[in-house]
């Protein structure tokens, strides 16, 4: 990390609820924190929510800070620990996932199943048909193609902060009819590999 003066005076500060001071401290390391988070979590759309949690942490903890002889060691630590737990709870909720698909799968024989995946696929098809045009062709390159959102960008001819707000359009359209139309979670609805 990158040395940067912050007094212990203004962390002392941050311990007692100072939030002027605890403002100077963000702005002053929230470049540093983005960086190391970057280097573990390769999710572009996900480091920023990683960085905020982790100032949110620092910030509820911050009577740790008092007694911190090397800022510079703690914030490495705590950025790098949080971000790999976070890692961890992803990697856990997947396999979780995978549990819950797995066991669902196992429970329909596949006459069922493919009656299950053409009415899925028809409700997909006609959510989609609702959106707007731009928003339905990220959503086929991202999730239906795999591209990234950057490839979807180049392909497009727009940002990739364009990208991310299509498809936050389009998972919050299908959220909402999903969980409507057919009672389906829309985790479960992506799982389910048939589909998508």
């Amino acid at each position: 990390m990158a040395s940067i003066e912050i007094s212990k005076d203004v962390l002392e500060a941050i311990g007692y609820g100072d939030h002027s001071a605890f403002n100077l401290f963000y702005k002053a390391y929230y470049p540093v924190v983005l960086r190391v988070v970057k280097r573990y979590l390769k999710i572009d759309v996900l480091v920023e929510d990683v960085v905020q949690e982790i100032f949110t942490k620092i910030w509820i903890e911050r009577t740790k800070l008092i007694r911190v002889v090397s800022l510079e060691s703690y914030l490495f630590i705590v950025v790098k620990n949080y971000t790999l737990n976070y890692l961890h709870k992803i990697a856990t909720d997947r396999i979780k996932q995978q549990r819950i698909l797995e066991s669902f799968e196992l429970g329909i024989n596949s006459v069922d199943q493919h009656v299950l995946d053409k009415e899925y696929q028809v409700k997909l098809q006609e959510i989609l048909n609702r959106l707007p045009t731009q928003t339905k062709r990220v959503f086929e390159l991202c999730r239906v193609e795999g591209k990234s959102y950057e490839e979807s960008s180049r392909m497009l001819g727009v940002s990739k902060s364009a990208i991310k707000k299509h498809m936050i359009r389009c998972i919050n359209t299908l959220k909402k009819y999903l969980q409507h139309d057919l009672n389906l979670p829309l985790v479960l609805f992506f799982l389910l590999k048939s589909i998508l």
